[in-house]
């Protein structure tokens, strides 16, 4: 309840906020992220295949954009980080085996160094995935 001597302004309910404030993502802010991140374990995919042409990876930048590969995928990504929960949620468009694709994902972080999440490809497959901070 507003007082009597204070006037709502535009953007003070949460309906009038932008949807990134409301969710509280912060657009550019990675840097608990920032790094080469391998991928352990995938729920669709065998260890094997996911390192297929290169140790399988996720990799975030300080400009909230970021890489991939595994198998014969490779995608680049577009990072949102939420600012309440360690936890990141990305776009990503790329190729599998030479076909264009893209997709989306997410990562919660019950550590500094561990990553659980998901990768979705559009109109295809989805998959559980674990990542692991790799040392520098």
């Amino acid at each position: 309840m507003l007082s009597s001597n204070k006037s709502l302004k535009f953007g003070d309910a949460p309906w009038a906020r932008p949807l990134a404030q409301t969710l509280c993502f912060r657009e550019t802010v990675v840097h608990e992220f920032v790094g080469k991140w391998r991928i352990t374990w995938m729920e669709t995919w065998p260890q094997d295949y996911v390192d297929l042409e290169v140790f399988g990876f996720f990799e975030f930048s300080e400009d909230g954009l970021g890489s991939f590969q595994f198998g014969a995928v490779r995608g680049w990504l577009d990072v949102r980080v939420s600012s309440r929960i360690p936890m990141l949620e990305f776009s990503w468009q790329g190729e599998d085996a030479g076909r264009d694709c893209s997709g989306r994902g997410l990562f919660d972080f019950p550590d500094p160094d561990h990553g659980e999440g998901r990768l979705f490809i559009h109109c295809g497959e989805e998959s559980g995935v674990r990542i692991e901070r790799i040392s520098t």
